[in-house]
């Protein structure tokens, strides 16, 4: 349902304007970018998961690059979830491709939380007034 939702809005948004997704969207893209290497930076810890993949998806269908695998960082910088039992990286910022050129960096802040397991996920965009 959610993805349906976000395909209509993606859908619906005029190809001059800017698009930033942001969120947690409670998948994992892995660190496997076979076949997703135009819109998967290589740089995420774990394994893909089903819902990876729908992310992957949608990035592919409107041509977004996801920020936060495209910048080389430790891992303590991709974490965005940990506990005592696991840590994943489901926080995901999504551009269009063609203006990943305008992103500095993008990273976790560690020790940062917005709850007691969570971490910010945070990018330098480049933003242009017309």
């Amino acid at each position: 349902m959610f993805w349906n939702q976000m395909d209509g809005v993606m859908s619906g948004i005029p190809s001059s304007k800017e698009v930033i997704v942001a969120g947690d969207l409670n998948g994992h893209v892995g660190r496997d970018r076979s076949g997703v290497e135009r819109w998967h930076g290589g740089w995420t810890i774990g394994r893909r998961n089903n819902e990876g993949e729908d992310i992957l998806e949608i990035v592919k269908a409107y041509d977004l690059a996801l920020v936060n695998t495209s910048f080389q960082e430790k891992e303590v910088h991709l974490i965005t979830f940990e506990s005592r039992r696991s840590t994943s990286m489901t926080d995901d910022i999504a551009i269009k491709r063609d203006h990943l050129g305008r992103v500095g960096n993008c990273k976790v802040v560690p020790g940062e939380s917005k709850a007691s397991q969570c971490r910010f996920l945070i990018a330098d965009l480049t933003v242009c007034r017309k």
